[in-house]
């Protein structure tokens, strides 16, 4: 058997190192093969999924882990699994982990089963005594030697890495316990499949919580017809003291029993189901970093994990100018640049270790390839990648330059509403735009007055906006407002582009009419300075766009007020003062000079007090009989 197996191996390395020339011409290339790079939603949403009869349309298959002497272990991918939380997928292999194993090693028909770390819930209302044991059939899974087995492997190191072991979904499983006539529950990293309720054989099994899928190994393991592993289910024997058989599966023939205790039997396999936690893998790809070859439709294929927090660098692809922007980041591990396409006939990837920062055009890897149609880089997967001391793979996946923005911002007009958002119609399809900021409180714009909009474009998934210098030379993303370049561009650490412009100032108002201001009467004898006091500092001005606005005035410092007034006059007196309007940068007047406007002041004479009248005093004398006597006399 193993013997075969190095065979059918050392064949397929002959297949996949064939010479690159050897691609057929076409008319341009294309998206590789789903079985030779499948994406996580690929991988997760029935693309491999078996029918319900078992058999597949497409099959694929990834590297994962080890088997017990360290060869790679190859598992077939099926679909998530929905009784596992999160992104994930069903993986199994007909291939064995582990040969030479036996179901159980005693050989008692009945056996202790310690279902606390399981069932409770089953298992809690049979336990009589509460002990957290209950009596189960010798063929009983969750007590076997082959479950336990399992988990010895799959918290195996030199099977499966630590980095690896994290990426293993537990999955519940039931199975069916004969001698209590319940379903059980287990969930492990690592399970045995099933062939279905017992007393059932076929040549097809189950797998999956719930064994929700059905895998026919016809279709799945045809290559292989000696090979035959265990299965969980249990198997009704005539007489159930003994406790029953246990599966077996004959590749393309049918299910068997075994006793469970079977020593008889040393070479069955252990042929497990898992299933992947794709929370962080990005894709799948059979490319290799450091070889640029042909590959097969059914080349294994190794999951890259999400890179975006491993220093390992950028990479761009430019449709327009067919090339490939690179650069490494600060990861000590050795960067490789992978392009994976395929032409009208074969796959085929090409890889070049990343140093620093470069550009490679399209047509040094066509050479390199020995492709004849044209590279298409859209049609192309691209990432950077590394190994790291993990022994994972993490990748950074290209995207699309978005070599040039124009977009349009409608210009302020005084009286109006600023713009919000910038014109729609204007928009490219790669990226969306934030509403926009100004640098002003106004709401409306005024008149003659500059302002700076500001707006921030976030791309699309699969694109990016570009601010490189290689040797030197920029290579950025070319930012146009209203066709002219713009005021500034920055490029964000989130990847996106902040883009300000800085509008001309806006058009000027235009000058009507100015209003005299009302005139000032003050008594006579007011100071100057009161006068001065009075006199205003603004005057009412209509304009085309604006109805009565106050703007100041310059009043004649020289007017006749100022060399002619006599606060000690007591006649009435009259003064006009004129003054030039100013009206700002932002209003127009004709060429004559500012507007003019004149305040009349006015002083009043002083009030004429009159002169009195004098009052006669009459002076009496008493005479010596008592009379007044009047005196005539006036004093």
């Amino acid at each position: 058997m193993k013997k075969l197996k190095i065979f059918l191996l050392t064949l397929l390395m002959v297949i996949t190192v064939l010479p690159v020339n050897t691609i057929a011409e076409g008319e341009q290339t294309t998206a590789p093969d789903v079985t030779v790079y499948a994406t996580k939603e690929q991988m997760m949403y029935g693309t491999f999924a078996p029918k319900s009869d078992g058999t597949a349309d497409i099959k694929a298959r990834i590297q994962f882990g080890k088997d017990d002497i360290g060869r790679d272990y190859q598992w077939f991918i099926l679909k998530a699994d929905e009784g596992v939380n999160g992104d994930n997928t069903i993986i199994f292999s007909m291939d064995f982990i582990a040969d030479k194993r036996i179901f159980n090693s005693t050989s008692e028909a009945k056996i202790i089963y310690d279902y606390t770390k399981d069932d409770i819930t089953v298992y809690s209302e049979i336990d009589s005594d509460n002990d957290g044991k209950v009596t189960v059939s010798g063929n009983h899974y969750g007590a076997s030697d082959l479950r336990k087995d399992l988990i010895a492997m799959a918290s195996n190191e030199n099977m499966f890495s630590p980095a690896e072991q994290e990426l293993m979904n537990a999955t519940p499983i039931k199975t069916y316990d004969i001698n209590n006539d319940v379903m059980y529950t287990t969930s492990d990293k690592l399970y045995a499949m099933s062939s279905g309720n017992p007393n059932n054989s076929s040549s097809k099994v189950k797998l999956g919580s719930l064994d929700q899928l059905t895998i026919s190994t016809r279709t799945y393991v045809g290559s292989y017809p000696t090979l035959h592993g265990w299965l969980r289910t249990p198997f009704m024997d005539d007489d159930p003291d003994y406790g029953g058989k246990v599966n077996y599966l004959e590749c393309l023939n049918t299910t068997k029993t075994v006793p469970y205790n079977s020593t008889i039997a040393p070479g069955i396999f252990v042929i497990p189901a898992s299933n992947l936690n794709l929370t962080d893998v990005l894709f799948a790809s059979a490319a290799k970093a450091g070889s640029t070859e042909i590959i097969q439709s059914n080349a294994i294929m190794t999951l890259r994990l999400d890179g975006k927090d491993k220093n390992i660098g950028e990479v761009y692809y430019d449709e327009e100018n067919k090339e490939i922007i690179v650069s490494k980041g600060s990861t000590e591990n050795k960067v490789h640049l992978i392009l994976q396409g395929k032409d009208s006939r074969n796959n085929w990837y090409y890889s070049k270790e990343i140093t620093g920062k470069e550009v490679i055009k399209a047509s040094d890897i066509e050479d390199a390839i020995g492709l004849t149609p044209e590279l298409i880089l859209t049609n192309s997967k691209i990432w950077i990648e590394i190994t790291d001391t993990d022994g994972m793979k993490y990748a950074v996946e290209a995207k699309q330059t978005i070599n040039r923005v124009s977009i349009n911002i409608s210009n302020p007009v005084p009286g109006k509403s600023l713009a919000e958002e910038i014109n729609k119609s204007t928009t490219d399809v790669n990226y969306t735009a934030s509403s926009i900021e100004w640098n002003t409180t106004d709401e409306t714009a005024g008149y003659y007055k500059e302002y700076t909009a500001s707006v921030t474009l976030t791309p699309k998934t699969g694109y990016a906006f570009i601010d490189m210098y290689i040797d030197g030379s920029p290579i950025k993303t070319s930012t146009s407002v209203n066709g002219f370049n713009a005021t500034s561009v920055t490029k964000n650490t989130d990847g996106t582009l902040t883009v300000t412009y800085k509008f001309d100032p806006t058009a000027k108002d235009e000058f009507v009419k100015a209003y005299d201001p009302n005139p000032i009467t003050v008594e006579n004898g007011t100071s100057l300075e009161d006068i001065k006091a009075l006199i205003p500092e603004t005057v009412k001005v209509d304009t085309k766009g604006q109805k009565g606005i106050y703007k100041t005035v310059s009043w004649n410092p020289y007017a006749d007020i100022y060399t002619s007034y006599d606060p000690t006059k007591k006649d009435s007196q009259s003064f006009t003062i004129d003054g030039g309007v100013n009206l700002g940068d932002s209003i127009s007047y004709s060429n004559d000079g500012p507007p003019q406007v004149k305040l009349s002041i006015f002083v009043k004479a002083a009030e004429v007090v009159p002169t009195p009248t004098p009052i006669p005093t009459v002076i009496t004398t008493t005479t010596d009989d008592g009379y007044v006597v009047p005196n005539t006399g006036v004093k």
